[in-house]
């Protein structure tokens, strides 16, 4: 398992944000994922300056420091946050060091990749997560149900 190192020039990422985890004994509630998604798509139309087609999804404060509340983002990239209306999550990863992964399979076996990354890759690598948090991003033709469709799963080192 080898990554592609990359900067991340300007990303400017928008969207909906939901509490994944709401304790340190708490299970993640994964169940609200497709809730979250259904609701950023429906409100697109209100996100001015998208750049790209991808979809990206971020999650903090699960893995490397596990902290007690863990947030799962449905996201977007824009150009810039001007005119971007309030109600809309604004995170900045602009010229970050970024670690891309290929997730091959169905959504709900990315976190074999997650743990290979995690437990083998990044303790190999001498790198660390940086921001606590993992990124995954995807094609807007990539088709959830195939099991051999693929998308990026990501971290910040």
């Amino acid at each position: 398992m080898s990554p592609t190192i990359v900067e991340t020039g300007i990303l400017r990422l928008v969207g909906r944000k939901i509490v994944l985890r709401s304790s340190l004994t708490a299970v993640n509630e994964v169940s609200q994922i497709p809730g979250l998604w259904k609701e950023l798509r429906a409100e697109l139309h209100h996100i001015p300056g998208r750049v790209g087609s991808e979809m990206y999804s971020l999650i903090t404060g699960d893995y490397t420091e596990r902290l007690p509340v863990a947030y799962y983002y449905a996201l977007v990239a824009v150009r810039e946050f001007d005119g971007i209306p309030d109600p809309f999550d604004r995170l900045d990863f602009s010229h970050r060091r970024l670690a891309k992964f290929v997730h091959r399979g169905l959504p709900a076996t990315s976190g074999t990749t997650a743990m290979n990354v995690l437990r083998e890759w990044l303790p190999a690598s001498g790198e660390t997560i940086r921001d606590n948090a993992e990124l995954t991003i995807v094609a807007a033709d990539y088709d959830r149900t195939d099991p051999n469709g693929a998308f990026e799963y990501c971290v910040f080192i």
